[in-house]
């Protein structure tokens, strides 16, 4: 079955300012308007009828409602949205689709989110750092985390759940231990590690390359209890240095992945800000689609034949040149250098050691 993956960037207000995002020269008070998300369900319904359903292809919708904080949209808001899917008889009636959301969750307990639960199915995606201050709400740190944990209070009321995304910085990185255990006492759906991106952050490579190691051995003397999406698939392909399906680490990146800002603009990766490669007004995903797609190809091709650290690298299969967006001077065109190249060898070198000796299951 083809994944087609829809983001919505909702907004780039935020009730948070955190120090590392990258966000903050893109962030203004402009909402996404109705309008926009219908244009976008007409070019994706478009898109879906020749690129698959016309082929006997399978498919898979993915929406992700993305921000800024896209709970500041508020509930009426998403009840808008479930009519406007309804319109469009491909997408509400012969294709799968889920949805989920990228939210600091702080605002959730204090309002009427019941519209937003039932377009969920109750799977919400959130990032939180109880360890540090990185969170800039108009709240202390305290009042932030007691906002967080109530919302999760809520959530669990509700039989719903979340998964996170974490994001290592200098100031947590030497909190593994400690991260471990707090994720795995919450309870996460499951959960996500990213190294910080899009600001200037002292971390280095060998220290977010201890931290996924220590991860890795809490993990594997608990008997890989927690749901550590990447880290699964890295041990299931490791011995045979199969093809990754983990996280944003692949070959398939900006392929079949709208990204739609409040103005319509249409992008790739969501990190992917300053390139748009049209917008919905003017331009179809079936004219984007093949553009996007030789961009990445054309990136994997440069990194295979120059005499970048790619070239012959053992790990290729499990990281295809890392995130194009992982550093600012990055250049998806051509020949991105990955910022935590050495972060992650050190990882797969661990693995390799300790799953070489023990049956993967």
């Amino acid at each position: 079955m083809e994944l087609v993956v829809v983001m919505f960037k909702t907004t780039y207000e935020c009730n948070a300012r955190c120090s590392y995002c990258h966000m903050y020269k893109y962030a203004d008070k402009r909402y996404m308007s109705l309008d926009v998300v219908d244009k976008t369900l007409q070019r994706l319904e478009e898109y879906v009828k020749k690129e698959f359903l016309q082929k006997d292809k399978k498919v898979m919708i993915k929406y992700i409602w993305h921000g800024g904080e896209p709970l500041l949209m508020g509930d009426d808001f998403y009840k808008d949205v479930k009519k406007l899917i309804k319109k469009y008889e491909v997408l509400s009636k012969k294709v799968v689709s889920f949805h989920t959301m990228q939210t600091n969750f702080t605002l959730f307990h204090k309002h009427d989110y019941s519209e937003v639960v039932d377009l969920l199915n109750g799977n919400f995606g959130v990032s939180y750092d109880p360890f540090t201050n990185a969170k800039k709400l108009s709240l202390s740190a305290k009042a932030y985390k007691e906002n967080f944990l109530k919302s999760m209070q809520k959530l669990k009321k509700l039989n719903a759940r979340a998964s996170l995304i974490y994001v290592v910085t200098k100031e947590n990185v030497k909190k593994s231990k400690e991260f471990y255990y707090f994720v795995k006492n919450l309870g996460f759906e499951s959960v996500e590690m990213d190294p910080v991106y899009g600001s200037d952050d002292s971390m280095t490579q060998e220290e977010f390359g201890e931290f996924l190691c220590d991860i890795w051995d809490l993990w594997r003397k608990d008997n890989y209890s927690v749901n550590f999406l990447v880290l699964k698939s890295w041990r299931y392909n490791i011995k045979g240095l199969r093809q990754s399906v983990g996280s944003h680490y692949g070959k398939g990146c900006i392929k079949n992945v709208f990204t739609i800002k409040p103005n319509g603009d249409i992008l790739g990766c969501g990190k992917q800000e300053d390139k748009p490669f049209g917008n919905i007004y003017k331009d179809s995903f079936l004219d984007i689609e093949p553009k996007k797609r030789e961009i990445v190809d054309s990136r994997l091709r440069y990194l295979l034949s120059s005499d970048d650290e790619c070239k012959g690298c053992k790990w290729w299969s499990l990281c295809y040149g890392e995130c194009p967006f992982s550093t600012k001077e990055s250049d998806i065109y051509t020949k991105t250098k990955a910022k935590w190249c050495k972060s992650y060898k050190m990882l797969f070198s661990y693995i390799e050691t300790i799953e070489n000796s023990v049956e993967v299951v």
